[in-house]
């Protein structure tokens, strides 16, 4: 579901191998020790998304396969911040994945680890890319 920091980890640093400290953007890291996480994990936000989703935009029949991708940041206090979209599919089902995007109440942040003994893990700002497939057919979800 989730094209997480270690993937974008992989595109920019493809043969760099660097400290995990180093693994970052100016001030927003893309591989942790511990991943920021939507409350209740995977599942729940996929359900999330299921049930906030308007599917007349981005499940209508005669929409060609595709797929948008956003990307957003969860900063050190869990607030999504940062949206962008990164591949477009069309304005209106661009739009529409933001919309649900932002909805979405604060994850757990992501941590890394300090190195220190006495202060083991610090809470940090970590980008995040979601897909949404085009046309949305639901997530196979039974509660």
């Amino acid at each position: 579901m989730f094209l997480g920091c270690k993937q974008n980890y992989n595109k920019i640093n493809q043969s760099t191998k660097i400290d995990t400290v180093q693994r970052r953007t100016p001030d927003t890291y893309i591989e942790l020790e511990k991943m920021p996480q939507y409350p209740g994990g995977e599942f729940e936000l996929l359900k999330f998304i299921e049930k906030n989703i308007n599917k007349a935009i981005v499940s209508d029949s005669t929409l060609k396969e595709g797929k948008v991708l956003v990307s957003f940041s969860v900063d050190t206090i869990g607030n999504i911040i940062d949206f962008a979209v990164v591949r477009t599919y069309n304005h209106d089902v661009d739009k529409e994945f933001l919309r649900v995007l932002k909805l979405m109440p604060k994850w757990k942040p992501g941590e890394l680890w300090s190195g220190n003994k006495n202060d083991s893990f610090k809470k940090v700002k970590c980008k995040y890319t979601m897909p949404l497939k085009i046309p949305f057919k639901g997530y196979d979800i039974d509660e």
